[in-house]
């Protein structure tokens, strides 16, 4: 499989010399797998073959029958009418299989089945009906129970007498069933006459709506013009033409420049335990797939069972290929109970697969889920996390309570599982740490799958199923939250800023443009990849609304706004109450009353009670909503200290309830409790980031103030922040009375580990001490990512035995010296010290030079705006399709030239090859008369920031450090690792070109 054709003809040729080398009169046998299909029927090879072939002929099938006709042999298999399943598996006369692929799957899975029907039967396969009980009496539930033990004695025992007493018991149940049935009716008929009634028609109507909706009762569909379908065959083709089209179809996306390295290692033999595990976890009672075996057969053959499937699965993981026929499945759809139940897209395929497939997957998911580390703001089918962990609801509640708006937007992804891209897969598997061996495995289970759909009207052809996962999977849901947590890297926030559930996405923000901002990186990061965010279904809610306060914008477009959404099964409500109330509180007390009250109280009729007694049946109600409200409590309480649930009981919000005791506010945005502590220097850990309140403008001149814009994720490098922090630190301390407060949203990772720095290179304390002389005084988390980073500051440390000499003040940065005289370009350590300089926010624009702006996309499509600041140039560092997708055309009418640079904001994309074109550009920009440019990209921090950069150094001379000074005390800029590496590349080769001059 995967030879070019001179290798499959050389292998041809050495086989006819082995052939050739064999004494005349031997008897031969071939037995091996070509990939090969000669097809049906044997027209003109009647020599070599017989009619019973596979498919249509392939390259690698002529090949065997050229062979078989030089050597005059005959392609046996083809010469025994079987099913098609078993054509590619020869047996002789006897019992024993000759060419098993692989191992002896297809005779276990024969056997079983044969021995299944014999025993047990076969029954109709259809659905069993939803019979109505509800008038069933004594009477009648006695005689049905007779005639089922009658029904298994005739099974078991296919004599006449046994047939008989079943006929007349079903006889007998049929007359009692009418007479109770007709009795019953009577009943309900002169009951409806009363007020009493009048809820069972209630009851009765809803019923009658279920069954018209019910699936089995639609036989009739619409094509997609929308015309009605009424002959079976055009239903087939139709229910085959929607799925075959869904599950074919990817959607666009931008092919990946960059690389991911594979994990080769050497994986372990299934184990015995491991596969008890799996069968564990099994359900029983499921509908089964094309091969009929459900998973009670492994069950029932206890330990047999294990040890086989146990050698089954090491021989599929060895050869990296399992059976042909797991890879064909069963597609049932589901109507979602909303929309026109007569159309295909209301409906959501499940495929029915192989049971013993799935145990394989179980197999594979476990070894997987030890690998592979999901993100904390996945809930969805992860260990320990369920819907009750999503926080939505309390974080609505604290914003309600301290009046302040929060934004939320509920994302929808168009058919996530079905067009959810394999290469993508792949791509996040290897970069998850998946080893390689795994992956190809994986890749096994969805080559050459194919399905059928099963419908009202019949079972489809079959088709081939290219793209997307496989709902009714078991190992599908793991691998979607593998594609999830890579491709949001980037834009995902931590919880409870960003909440998923599978593909299920709430991001939450306090600012309607921030959320703006936030929904168009999400977009741009998931539809590059090939997932397709639903403008139509995704929704917008703001909590505790102020008058006139809008909606939010995807891509220019309004999205809908809601007052109320159901997330996983809760109504959210824009007031942030409870949800919609569908039962009254007469129903409920009605309810405990009959149901709990009549519990407490049973028996007690004749009972003489003491008062003693009757105490403690009046607080027994008061003690059940006790515990009832305690439950989730304590269960929060019990989790770690980084748990969700509990940092959002413990989060506390600025402003006040408009009635009630105020709540109190967080130390860090309490000004006031700030300078009654003796606070004079705030260092912010998370300056400028989501959830962060607080700049130097927030706390005025009372405190001294310095912003670290640090992201609490996996890929952040914190580590260049050490030693300015250190130094902050290390001097507020030195002012007199100083004292220091780090912050960040938590409290947890980002200032701790800033701190646990300072307190190694300033006291000479070695990791381990540090840590320990904090979590005396504080329960801290650093992530693994900074404590890791934190581990190779000990030992530089340890190394240098010595305290290592602190960064340069930003006077001597700008004028760094060699040792002749010489500037030299500082390292990327040093040059992030002269980054966020702005002491407040930056707007959407800002004027960083004369007639140079810099800004971000916002800004970028506001033409009045640009307009009215006489803007004649725009330079988009962000240009494309998956970018800020402008171009020439969407300036047409205005007075603005437009030239556009291709560039994404990844420390492995290559930004120099733009430099010197984009600062001719700007410069050329300038010179026209009045000439004002303005450089932007998605956030108006990296790429544009970048290239201005590389304008002052090529065309204004300046070093480095000049330009990034000039630039920066006029807007916040944050070029990424790689982009700066670039810039100090350029500064050193401007440096020598000047040298030499």
């Amino acid at each position: 499989v995967g030879c070019e054709l001179e290798e499959k003809e050389r292998f041809w040729s050495e086989l006819d010399e082995v052939m050739e080398s064999i004494p005349t009169g031997e008897r031969v046998v071939i037995g091996a797998d070509f990939n090969g299909h000669v097809g049906e029927g044997n027209t003109g090879d009647e020599e070599v073959m017989g009619k019973f072939g596979v498919k249509e002929r392939n390259l690698e099938g002529q090949m065997a029958v050229d062979f078989a006709k030089r050597m005059d042999m005959a392609v046996v298999n083809t010469y025994f009418q079987k099913r098609e399943e078993h054509r590619v598996t020869y047996k002789s006369g006897g019992r024993r299989t000759q060419v098993v692929l692989p191992d002896d799957w297809e005779t276990t899975a024969e056997v079983i089945r044969e021995t299944g029907r014999k025993v047990l039967g076969v029954s109709s396969g259809r659905r069993k009906e939803d019979k109505e009980t509800w008038w069933w009496n004594e009477e009648v539930q006695d005689s049905i129970q007779r005639k089922r033990l009658a029904k298994k004695k005739w099974d078991m025992d296919r004599t006449e007498e046994n047939r008989q007493e079943y006929k007349e018991l079903q006889r007998r149940v049929k007359r009692e069933v009418s007479k109770a049935k007709q009795k019953a009716y009577d009943e309900l008929y002169t009951r409806l006459d009363t007020r009493e009634g009048e809820k069972d028609l209630y009851r009765l109507a809803k019923q009658r709506d279920r069954d018209v909706k019910d699936v089995q009762q639609v036989r009739v569909i619409k094509d997609r013009d929308g015309r009605v379908l009424t002959s079976e065959e055009s239903g087939q083709r139709r229910w085959k033409e929607y799925f075959e089209e869904l599950m074919n179809e990817e959607n666009e996306r931008e092919k990946r420049v960059e690389g991911v390295n594979s994990v080769e290692q050497k994986v372990d033999k299934i184990r015995k335990d491991e596969v008890r595990k799996a069968l564990k976890r099994m359900k029983s009672g499921k509908a089964v797939g094309p091969d009929d075996i459900p998973v009670e057969v492994w069950k029932c053959l206890g330990e047999a069972a294990v040890e086989f499937l146990t050698s089954l699965f090491n021989r599929v993981l060895e050869s990296e290929r399992m059976p042909e026929e797991w890879r064909r499945s069963v597609l049932v759809p589901i109507f979602k109970n909303k929309g026109d139940v007569q159309s295909c897209s209301n409906y959501r395929g499940i495929k029915l697969m192989s049971h013993t497939m799935k145990l394989w997957e179980r197999v594979v998911e476990a070894r997987l889920r030890k690998v592979v580390e999901i993100c904390e703001q996945q809930y969805g089918f992860m260990p320990r996390k369920s819907t009750t962990d999503v926080a939505l609801r309390i974080l609505m509640e604290k914003y309600r309570d301290g009046q302040r708006e929060l934004h939320c937007v509920f994302v929808d992804l168009e058919k996530a599982y079905d067009r959810a891209p394999r290469e993508e897969l792949w791509y996040c598997m290897r970069k998850s740490g998946v080893a390689e061996k795994y992956v190809r495995v994986v890749q096994d289970m969805y080559e050459r799958s194919r399905t059928v759909v099963r419908c009202a009207v019949g079972q489809t052809e079959e088709f081939k199923v290219e793209v997307g996962l496989h709902q009714g999977s078991a190992l599908s849901p793991f691998l979607f939250a593998i594609v999830m947590d890579q491709l949001s890297e980037e834009v995902r926030q931590e919880s409870p800023w960003t909440m998923m559930f599978a593909d299920d996405i709430v991001i939450c923000s306090e600012s309607r443009d921030q959320m703006e901002e936030n929904l168009e990186r999400w977009r741009f990061a998931l539809e590059r990849r090939g997932m397709k965010v639903s403008g139509s279904k995704t929704e917008y809610m703001c909590v505790n609304e102020r008058e006139g306060s809008g909606t939010v914008r995807l891509q220019g477009e309004e999205v809908k706004k809601v007052q109320e959404f159901k997330y996983l099964g809760s109504t959210v409500q824009s007031n942030g109450e409870c949800g919609k109330e569908k039962i009254s509180a007469r129903i409920k007390g009605k309810v405990y009353r009959t149901v709990v009250r009549a519990a407490m109280l049973y028996g007690l009729e004749t009972v003489s009670l003491r008062k003693r007694q009757e105490s403690e049946l009046e607080v027994a109600e008061l003690k059940m909503l006790r515990e009832a409200r305690l439950r989730w409590f304590g269960h929060v309480q019990r989790r770690e200290s980084e748990y969700i649930g509990r940092r959002m009981l413990d989060m506390e919000l600025p402003g006040r309830r408009q009635r009630g005791r105020p709540k109190r506010r967080r130390m860090a945005q309490n000004r006031t409790a700030l300078q009654r502590l003796g606070i004079t220097h705030i260092l912010n850990a998370a300056h400028s980031k989501h959830g962060s309140v607080g700049d130097q403008k927030f706390y005025g001149t009372s405190f001294v103030y310095c912003g670290i814009p640090a992201d609490d994720s996996s890929h952040f490098d914190l580590d260049v922040y050490f030693r300015p922090a250190a130094e902050f630190i290390h001097k507020g301390l030195k002012t007199v009375d100083g004292k220091v407060l780090v912050h960040c949203i938590m409290g947890m990772s980002r200032s701790s580990s800033l701190v646990l720095a300072y307190l190694m290179l300033y006291h000479h304390m070695s990791l381990c001490s540090a840590i320990q002389r904090l979590v005396q005084k504080r329960a801290i988390y650093p992530n693994r990512n900074f404590l890791a980073l934190l581990l190779d500051l000990d030992l530089q440390l340890k190394r240098k035995h010595k305290t290592c000499i602190l960064l340069n003040t930003l006077s001597s940065l700008s004028g760094q010296m060699g040792e002749k005289g010489r500037y030299e370009t500082p390292p990327s350590s040093e040059l992030h010290r002269l980054l966020w300089l702005k002491p407040d926010t930056s707007n959407h624009l800002d004027e960083v030079r004369p007639g140079i702006y810099i800004g971000d996309l916002y800004a970028a499509k506001d033409r009045p705006m640009l307009q009215a600041l006489n803007i004649s140039h725009v330079l988009n560092a962000a240009h494309g399709k998956y970018n800020v997708n402008t171009g020439p055309s969407y300036y047409r009418g205005t007075n603005i030239t437009y030239h556009g640079v291709e560039a994404f904001d990844t420390p492995s994309f290559d930004m120099s090859p733009f430099f010197y074109s984009a600062a001719k550009y700007i410069k050329n920009a300038l010179s026209t008369p009045g000439g004002k440019v303005f450089v932007h990209c998605a956030m108006g921090l990296s790429r544009s920031a970048t290239l201005v950069l590389a304008y002052l150094m090529i065309e204004e001379k300046m070093t480095l450090v000049e330009a990034i000074t000039a630039v920066a005390k006029n807007r916040n800029i944050c070029p990424n690792t790689g982009f700066l590496e670039q810039l100090r590349t350029l500064d050193t080769q401007l440096q020598n070109q000047h040298s030499t001059l």
